[in-house]
Parts: structure tokens; sequence; C-alpha cells
């Protein structure tokens, strides 16, 4: 990669928009590593096979929190970054390329004192492969979401809301709907449609599982290097998949999470399309099941401000991680 296809990622990682990372935010920010693999797949209606292995840096950085003692009120802004470099394996293509993603963004948490909390982000980044992005061809592209967490019961919060998502393999605006529910005093159930489905048991003060359902897909944009016909020289690689799995976290102390998961990916399929042109397919294939492995290290920034939220934080954020 060049010195200024380097500045520019650094750029956009450092100066824009992101993602926020889950309901740990309400603990404060974090600075998290992780590493996923995802051994070798087979095609099941071609000659090849798909491979991936990645590792990332995350951090979510509180900018902006205020409290107010009287009302309850509180708001709390925060910049959100992530940066993956991983390698896929094409047998079909009899190569592998290294692929690059990442965002930067800003996030909000709006406590009304009552029963609402609103999360919103938005974010602006890239994923593509090595060539593309030293070709200079690359183009940024935008997600984000809004989220309502209502509180129903002392037990059940209803959320609601829309995200824009790479998840099915292409950018979809999608409207969310949810429940997150303690269904004793350990386990936790978390439906967002059409996102996620998850039972989190938190075993004790320092130990975790979770168990989910949920899409695992992206889009990259991907140099043909001739491979395809068409005189188009950047394609869109499509990937899309569906995750069950399992995941343990495990403090090593205060601000130290580690965390393991291991899941298994069906109904994967993978395709090539035209940049300009998504819905014109150049190559298409269904992949095996298979699995995936992903390892975590993550290190709480402890909020200065402290929001007090009593059941509705427990419910939103179980583990306290």
């Amino acid at each position: 990669m060049s010195k200024k296809n380097i500045i520019c990622l650094l750029f956009i990682l450092f100066s824009v928009k992101g993602m926020a990372q889950g309901f740990s935010s309400f603990n404060g920010g974090s600075i998290g590593i992780t590493s996923i693999i995802e051994p070798e797949r087979k095609s099941k209606d071609s000659v090849g096979s798909y491979q991936y292995h990645s590792v990332g840096f995350n951090a979510r950085i509180p900018l902006i929190a205020k409290l107010d003692k009287t009302t309850k009120h509180f708001y709390e802004i925060s910049l959100n970054t992530d940066l993956q470099s991983g390698s896929a394996g094409f047998g079909f293509l009899g190569n592998s390329r290294a692929l690059i993603q990442g965002t930067l963004g800003l996030g909000a948490i709006i406590y009304n004192g009552g029963k609402n909390i609103l999360m919103t982000n938005a974010a602006i980044g890239l994923a593509a492969d090595q060539f593309t992005i030293d070709n200079n061809n690359s183009r940024y592209r935008f997600s984000g979401s809004f989220i309502v967490n209502h509180l129903h019961s002392s037990t059940t919060i209803y959320q609601y809301g829309a995200a824009l998502t790479y998840a099915y393999g292409r950018p979809l605006l999608l409207p969310i709907f949810g429940i997150r529910t303690k269904i004793s005093s350990n386990w936790t159930l978390s439906a967002i449609l059409p996102v996620e489905l998850s039972f989190i048991d938190k075993l004790n003060a320092k130990t975790g599982l979770s168990f989910s359902l949920r899409p695992s897909g992206n889009r990259f944009q991907f140099d043909n290097k001739e491979y395809f016909n068409t005189s188009l020289s950047t394609l869109y690689l499509q990937l899309r998949d569906f995750q069950l799995g399992t995941a343990i976290y495990y403090k090593i102390t205060k601000d130290f999470t580690v965390s393991g998961d291991v899941g298994f990916l069906v109904g994967g399929k993978l395709q090539f399309t035209q940049q300009d042109s998504p819905s014109t397919v150049l190559y298409k294939t269904t992949l095996n099941p298979g699995s995936v492995f992903r390892f975590s290290l993550r290190y709480r920034i402890p909020r200065k401000t402290e929001m007090r939220l009593n059941k509705m934080q427990d419910i939103l954020n179980p583990l306290a991680n």
C-alpha cells in the first residue's frame, strides 16, 4: 500500500464517523483487538473454496458527556472506529486477496430521565481489496443506526428504529423491532429483528455466556485483474452468511475482558457483481456450512460522568462489560 493511501485510510479512520459498539457503551469507552478465522469451505455448485482470516482494532472514545442531577437527563457523544485487515482465499481464482475494512464515526446516547434511551450513530468508511486501494479506486460507504430503547416493565425493554447495514452482502436500510427481557435472574433474551437473536447468561461476576443467531456478511470492492468477462476494472465481492454461535466472556480485571467465540456458518453465498450495476451478477456460488472462530481482548475506559439507569442498564448490558 502506498504512503498516500495509508494516510488517506488513517484520515478516514480518525477524522470522520463510525459505528457505536453495542450496549457495553453504558460502562464507558473501550479499546479492543480482535482476531477472526474462517477455515476453508468448499463451494457446493462449482469447483473451488473460500477461506478468510483477519485481525482488527476497534475503539469507542467518549468525547462529551453530561448528567443533570436534578432531572436525571444524560447524554454522551463518542468517537467510534473500527479497522480490520484480512486475507481471503478463493480457490476458483487460484489466489488470495488482502481485504481492508475501516470505519470511523460519531455515536450518541441520550437518556430522558424516564423510560427512554436513544442510541444513534453514523459512520463513513471503506471496504476494499488492497489493489483497489492502491489504484485509488476505493469508494466511501456509509452506515448507521437509530434505536429507541423503551422500558416497558422492570424486566422488559422494547426496541425500535432503523439501521443501514452490509451484513446481508449489500447495503440495506432495515426497520428494527426488538425486545430485551430478563427471563430469570441470570438469563436475558434479546431479539432484534431482523438482525439478531441471542440468549445471555451471567454465570457470575466475572464470567458470562451468550448464544446467538445473526447475519454475518459483507461487501468489498474487488479489483478484477481480468478474471471476469467485463470491461470494468473494479467489481463488488458480496458475501452472505448466517452465524449460529456461542461466546464466553471473562473479566481478567475490572477493566480488561477477554472473549472467545465459536460459530457455525450456514446459508453461505458468494458472488461478484458489476460495481455500477450490482444487480448484474458475473459469478456466484453457494458455500458449504463451515466454522468461524473469534478471539477478542478489550480494555474498558472508565466513565467520568456516571449514568445510573438501574434496571434498564442491567437489561441492556447484563454482563456489565
